[in-house]
């Protein structure tokens, strides 16, 4: 196994490690592949994550090295380190098959397949580290963690009920299970036996019969259309409980109903209990703290897919660590480390100090939150004493803008915006209203947050007053208020409804069709000071819904860069509202060169759609001096109301429009709305029959067609069956062919075999002959050497003789005893030697001259036999 380092890098966010895994394609593009599991390791020295494409990444915190393991969990379900041993990791997949693999050596240990249906979860015991219980909907088994032999099973009505989630629970032996009927039960892990049965509904049930439930807010931008989502897909046939968690003496239960129960382990009792409208919890986890044991602190994913920190001691201590995109958390076991997989198939680690570091801050200033906002109070009413609007226009007029930082300040205050929370989140919750359904065709945008938060403020005027439904350019008057003020969506949206409500009062007389009245005052406005322009515009065919609409409904966003908006807007906010009026006409007047070269209508009307060389001071100062010249008879003030805020705690409806025709319209909408329904549920029902009649009619030509294939198939089989016998007869010829050959062949192997084993012993034979007349040279040569030195022998012993004679003679004549006396017995020895020597000489020439010629010639003539 290859091994890479890496770097933690700490963010002032608490982010310490980001993971993903980017491939580049075939065609060049970069596509990431998204984790779907992680997990810390008992000792939280490791970190596993499992990727879609199966591959196990390990990462040694300690060391920061990571490597791959060399095989792939496909289909990977759960992950989870062995306990006690940092080097085993056990994985359960979709189609229910468990492994154990070694991360160190990046062995398989252990397969088995003891499922049919994904597994969900699998746990440890506190104290017994040689087993683990694997759960799915359906089925819960006790292993043991060395051999992977199944030790236990739990049997229970599986066709009524469903397992939600089954674990150990925390520094103990038992098993906690929660079933689709909302019970929570506690099992000993021997044999299954029940010890507890908790039903959390009913208790908070008669808790609230004589108590209030705390009220939290995590709703902060909710994501509305997810909202919808939820609101039409709760599965109230698997219970109301999301989620439970246990810490050593308290239970918590998050339900889809926006509740959150805290329970007193020993006597099973409700010690807390917390609603969140509108956001239903679906992940929680006790994050223990060690030096913090009074906290009681826990980790939440919301609904909204928001990762959130709560102290349930107080629940005003709440700290957002991850907004949007959260799909699940892991939480090590000294809770030193944070990981949250995310929709996007990242992995995001951070250092829960951080973050428990941030809620101590939050508890200090929790109690000068109330003070702050009390002189934040003060401050407001002490800038409206100090900057009176006549002020703020004096100050507008010398310096043409406010100071950046203080723009939203200074807005709130001169338009004196309530503030109406309460107010707003109710709007809000209401969800998308039916005229925002078809925004992602009609204006995609590729900040989502900002296309989400128009959608939002869509809605909420569209809930607020139902004439802003009808009317298209909403949208395009509202996007550059959102993209200003996307961070504050009170704001925006309170900003929006005063400026409708007071610069816009006139333009719905006739929604939704444009409002004529407000535009011939601008039209009278420009032919009194511009009267060759307005006939320009006669001529070209160009009207007032091009050159002053347009710029109206879309709030000058589309021929104004961001800059030259703002600043425009400062004077629109600050002034009456007939100064909208004169800034168009002034917009005319100021771009009167450039308009008169236009050739065209359409020329016209794409000048107003784009963005085009703008002084802002020439616009500014010649919309003060026309609205300062402007005679009485075309002053638009005699047609407007005074300025009138929106009220604190509620917003009063917006009435400046045809009622009854817009009533009577949506009377129509709604009809045409039945109808539809009505025509869409009858063509529903034609479309079924005509489904059923083209399965019958399929079904048909189906059975038509499989007899047709049927009898295509038997022929074929038949023909088949035919060439196969012709075959067969054809191959027993041949065998019997083969078979005659191979008769002969044997036969001419047999007589080839025959004489070569004659020729063999004939060989051998001849190589005898040759071997025994070699043998018998041999013999006769040694023979002749025998001779030789046999007759050398005698000749020697003959000399001896001589000398031993003539010896005798001498000493003869020397002494008185006779030669043939003293020499008697050795004279008798001397003569047999010589005739027994003289006897086997006859017998060896005798044998040379006779005997061995007649042996090579019988030898000879056997052979030739042979």
């Amino acid at each position: 196994m290859i091994k890479n380092r890496f770097k933690f890098k700490r963010k002032d966010s608490g982010q310490i490690l980001n993971i993903h895994h980017t491939i580049t394609t075939s065609t060049g593009e970069l596509k990431r592949i998204r984790f779907l599991r992680a997990c810390f390791s008992d000792t939280n020295d490791f970190f596993a994550s499992v990727d879609s494409r199966g591959n196990c990444n390990i990462f040694d915190l300690k060391n920061c090295d990571t490597w791959v393991w060399q095989n792939k969990f496909l289909l990977c379900s759960v992950l989870k380190f062995a306990p006690k041993s940092t080097g085993k990791i056990i994985a359960g997949t979709r189609s229910g098959g468990l492994m154990m693999l070694d991360v160190a050596t990046g062995d398989l240990l252990h397969s088995i397949h003891p499922f049919v249906a994904k597994i969900n979860n699998v746990s440890f015991p506190s104290s017994n580290a040689d087993i683990f219980l694997a759960t799915t909907n359906t089925d819960a088994i006790i292993f043991n963690l060395h051999n992977f032999q199944q030790k236990h099973r739990l049997e229970y009505p599986a066709a009524e009920l469903t397992i939600k989630q089954m674990k150990f629970l925390n520094n103990s032996d038992q098993i906690y299970s929660i079933f689709s009927n909302n019970t929570i039960h506690i099992w000993t892990h021997d044999n299954f036996q029940p010890v507890e049965r908790v039903h959390p509904i009913r208790v908070r049930e008669n808790f609230l019969k004589n108590s209030q439930p705390q009220r939290i807010d995590f709703n902060t931008h909710m994501d509305e259309d997810t909202a919808l989502r939820w609101n039409v897909t709760k599965d109230y046939t698997r219970g109301l409980i999301s989620d439970v968690c246990f810490s050593n003496e308290h239970m918590c239960v998050a339900t889809i109903d926006d509740y959150l129960m805290v329970f007193d382990v020993a006597t099973w009792e409700i010690m807390k209990l917390i609603r969140s409208p509108g956001t239903p919890v679906l992940h929680v986890q006790f994050v223990p703290i060690a030096d913090a044991p009074d906290k009681m602190l826990i980790s939440l994913v919301t609904l909204t897919k928001d990762t959130i920190l709560l102290d349930l001691n107080n629940i005003n201590e709440k700290f957002c660590v991850q907004e949007d995109n959260t799909l699940k958390v892991d939480i090590s076991k000294n809770s030193a480390m944070m990981a949250i997989l995310l929709r996007t198939g990242e992995i995001k680690m951070f250092d829960t100090s951080v973050f428990i570091a941030k809620l101590k801050i939050q508890d200090k200033t929790s109690d000068e939150d109330i003070i702050c906002q009390q002189q934040w109070n003060g401050v407001n009413d002490k800038i409206r004493k100090i900057l009176p609007p006549h002020r703020l226009q004096q100050i507008l007029k010398e310096y043409l803008e406010y100071p950046s930082d203080y723009r939203p300040v200074i807005w709130k205050n001169y338009l004196q915006l309530p503030d109406n929370r309460n107010a707003f989140t109710d709007l809000i919750k209401k969800g998308y209203h039916p005229c925002v359904k078809n925004y992602d065709e009609l204006y995609p945008l590729n900040d989502l947050s900002t296309h989400r938060n128009l959608k939002r403020v869509v809605s909420a005027l569209a809930y607020w007053s139902k004439v802003f439904a009808q009317c298209d350019f909403i949208p395009k008057f509202v996007f550059p208020f959102v993209k200003e003020f996307d961070k504050n969506l009170i704001f925006c949206f309170e900003l929006i409804a005063t400026i409708l409500l007071n610069h816009g009062q006139l333009w719905f007389e006739f929604a939704p069709l444009e409002p004529f009245n407000y535009l011939g005052m601008v039209q009278n406005i420009l032919s009194h000071y511009e009267p060759q322009l307005l006939k320009f515009y006669v001529q070209q065919n160009v009207t007032s819904k091009t050159f002053a609409w347009s710029l109206l409904q879309s709030a000058f966003t589309e021929v104004m860069d961001e800059d030259q908006w703002r600043q425009l807007w400062d004077h629109i906010i600050t002034n009456v509202a007939e100064f909208l009026i004169f800034t168009v006409v002034a917009y005319n007047i100021v771009m009167k060169d450039v308009i008169m070269r236009l050739d065209s209508k359409m020329s016209v009307e794409r000048f107003f759609e784009e963005q085009n060389l703008l002084d802002m001071k020439r616009l500014i100062r010649t919309t003060y001096d026309i609205m300062d010249k402007c005679p009485d008879k075309l002053r638009p003030s005699q047609y407007f109301k005074k300025f009138t805020p929106l009220n604190e705690g509620f917003y009063q409806k917006f009435t400046n429009f045809p009622r009854s025709l817009i009533s009577a319209k949506d009377k129509e909408v709604e009809k045409l709305m039945a109808e539809n329904r009505v025509l869409n549920d009858k063509l529903f029902e034609l479309e079924k029959r005509q489904l059923a009649w083209a399965n019958r009619l399929e079904s048909t030509l189906k059975a038509e067609e499989h007899t047709k294939r049927m009898k295509a198939v038997e022929k074929a089989y038949e023909d088949r069956i035919l060439l196969e016998q012709d075959r067969v007869a054809m191959q027993r010829k041949q065998l019997l062919l083969y078979q005659k050959q191979l008769r002969d062949s044997e036969q001419n192997m047999v007589q080839e075999a025959r004489s070569s084993v004659l020729r063999r012993n004939l060989l051998e034979k001849e190589s005898d002959v040759e071997l025994l007349s070699k043998r018998f040279d041999r013999i006769r040569i040694k023979d002749e050497a025998n001779l030789l030195f046999a007759e050398e022998d005698l000749k020697v012993k003959e000399m001896e003789l001589l000398v031993k004679k003539y010896n005798l003679d001498k000493i003869g004549d020397v002494g008185d005893i006779p030669l043939s006396v003293r020499y008697q017995k050795s004279i008798e020895k001397l003569e047999n030697e010589i005739f027994e020597l003289e006897a086997e000489m006859r017998k060896v020439s005798v044998f040379i001259k006779v005997k061995l010629p007649s042996e090579l010639k019988r030898s000879f003539s056997k052979s030739r036999e042979i």
